[in-house]
């Protein structure tokens, strides 16, 4: 957000609600209360203070949603005889 003021003078950002502000960052720190951002120019030596302006936000819970992948499975191919399988019976006669 950018605020500007007719007299070039720095406009002051503060907040109320359910948002907190640094400087001109505004962070939403509510979805069920309403955020207020109040504008204001102070008075100085060439011009009197600007007439406050504000702006309302109300902001709801954002919705989600879970998706699920099942992987398949690698198909497994033995290049090499398995040690574990055993080479069949000699039959002596």
């Amino acid at each position: 957000m950018a605020a500007t003021s007719s007299s070039g003078d720095a406009v002051v950002v503060t907040t109320t609600g359910g948002c907190t502000n640094v400087g001109n960052d505004v962070t939403i720190t509510s979805s069920s209360v309403p955020c207020v951002v109040h504008y204001n120019v102070p008075a100085s030596t060439n011009y009197d203070a600007a007439p406050e302006v504000t702006d309302t936000s109300t902001t709801g819970k954002a919705s989600q949603t879970i998706t699920v992948t099942r992987q398949r499975q690698p198909r497994l191919t033995l290049a090499t005889p398995s040690p574990w399988r055993q080479p069949p019976a000699q039959v002596m006669r």
